[in-house]
This record gives structure tokens, sequence and C-alpha cells, in this order.
């Protein structure tokens, strides 16, 4: 067995990208659905459907794009959401700014949930740490030992 606390501890400040994929799309999936519960929203799986059916690649989007985040931001759990397959890719290097209406349209609460999080349309350093700390927070609880 793996503890929660020492996975929790792994993806703290980590790559989660490279060579991680299939476990941030479970983990990004099941936020979602944490996400619909906590609205009292019925989950639905279309999207989702057309993401795991994509490869990883395709699907997984940095909120900050690669060719701007700081190396030592980029592939960390706070900058990263899933996007339907081909959104992901036409969205590549755009600012933020230039990203949100394409995240709204999605109907992912994750991503209405970055945008609230990021007034400005910016993504910093910072936000990224702050979402980071969430989502592991809700990492732990969710799967408390």
């Amino acid at each position: 067995a793996y503890p929660i606390a020492e996975a929790v501890k792994a993806l703290h400040a980590g790559n989660c990208y490279s060579g991680w994929e299939t476990e941030l799309r479970y983990i990004l999936f099941r936020y979602e659905e944490h996400l619909a519960e906590l609205q009292g929203q019925r989950f639905s799986n279309d999207q989702w459907e057309r993401i795991w059916s994509a490869s990883a690649s395709d699907s997984i989007e940095h909120i900050w794009a690669q060719s701007v985040a700081s190396e030592s931001h980029v592939h960390r759990l706070g900058n990263l959401v899933l996007l339907p397959p081909g959104l992901n890719s036409s969205l590549k290097n755009k600012p933020l700014a230039d990203k949100a209406a394409s995240y709204l349209k999605t109907g992912l609460l994750m991503v209405q949930e970055v945008l609230n999080g990021a007034p400005d349309f910016t993504w910093t350093e910072a936000q990224i740490e702050t979402r980071e700390e969430q989502l592991l927070r809700w990492v732990a609880s969710e799967w408390a030992d």
C-alpha cells in the first residue's frame, strides 16, 4: 500500500505531467465529479468519454502555456486541466485571457474554477501553487487512509 500522505507529498511541487498522464486524468476526472456533486449537478460523461478516448497529450492542458511558464511550475498539478481533444492543441501557447471563452464553452467545472481564480485572466506561479494546494487537500481527503 502507498499511504495517501506519501502520494500527496510526492505530487507537491512535482512534475505531474511527464510519465503520469493516466493517473493525472483519473484524478482530474474524479475532481470534476466532486465539483459537480458540490453544485448539485448530474455528472455528464460526454466530455469525459472524448477525453479518455484521446491520447493524454491531446487532452491535458497547461493553463500557463508550456512555452512561457517557468520551468519550476509548468508541469505542476495546479497548472494542469483536462480539455476535450482538439481544443487543447488549438489553445497551445495562448495566454489565459485568450483561452477563457473556449474554456467556458467546455462546460467543465474545473476550468470555470480556474477562471474564477484568475479574475484578471492572468495565471501566475502563486495561482498555480494555490490551486495545487487546493487539489492536494482534496486528494488527501478523497483517498484518506
